[in-house]
């Protein structure tokens, strides 16, 4: 006799209050010479890293998440002579310079006051870098675990349910399916730019009261009973 089973996906429901500032900074610009565009990429990320001091956090906090120096070309249309009264076009990929791109982050806790310190000595550095910045949670290992378990919490209510309906009982666990995918556990109630921000208080911290809702997250997990 073919064995009798019930497969329930349930969905699993967790609200957790923001803890942490992760602030997010991106510079970028166009040097004549290859080395030119490290040194430069280097003094700018310097200024930052002095900036996160002068603000009260640690410069050496500051990490890279994305670097790279590449060849930027110009494209130049050139008439070729032979074809001037004909007006054929040919291109030419004329060397501009180099590029460098540095993206980095830095994380601190959420405190209004701090924040203004640090939008304050951004926005008067010679950095020229744009940021922006997202609440989440210092430390996101136990919401995951109480996301899968209030999912697991319904799936098994809603199988014992539909079991009990059925006449039968709930057996052991036959097959769980859960996809283990990237959480994503931010809250982005502010957009800021950066010519905007410069303008507020040129000379002090900035003055700024921001509560961030609770990140709410939702997470799926399927499970397979054997049926008594």
């Amino acid at each position: 006799m073919e064995q009798r089973t019930v497969r329930v996906t349930g969905e699993g429901k967790v609200s957790a209050r923001p803890d942490t500032i992760e602030l997010k900074l991106d510079m970028t610009d166009v040097c004549k010479e290859y080395a030119e565009a490290l040194e430069e990429s280097a003094r700018r990320t310097q200024a930052l890293r002095e900036c996160m001091a002068a603000a009260g956090l640690d410069g050496d906090d500051l990490r890279t998440v994305n670097f790279y120096v590449r060849a930027e070309y110009d494209t130049e249309y050139v008439t070729e002579r032979e074809n001037l009264l004909k007006k054929k076009m040919k291109t030419e990929q004329v060397l501009k310079g180099y590029r460098f791109s540095h993206s980095l982050k830095i994380s601190f806790p959420v405190d209004n006051e701090l924040l203004g310190r640090v939008l304050g000595e951004l926005s008067r550095s010679k950095t020229d870098a744009h940021f922006d910045f997202d609440f989440t949670v210092k430390d996101p290992a136990p919401l995951r675990a109480a996301l899968l378990d209030d999912a697991a919490r319904v799936c098994r209510a809603n199988a014992q349910t539909l079991a009990t309906a059925s006449g039968a009982e709930l057996g052991e666990v036959i097959d769980i399916n859960y996809s283990w995918g990237r959480l994503d556990i931010y809250s982005h109630p502010v957009k800021l730019e950066r010519r905007c921000v410069a303008k507020m208080a040129p000379d002090e911290a900035y003055s700024i009261d921001v509560n961030p809702e609770n990140i709410e997250l939702e997470e799926s997990v399927t499970i397979t009973w054997a049926l008594k």
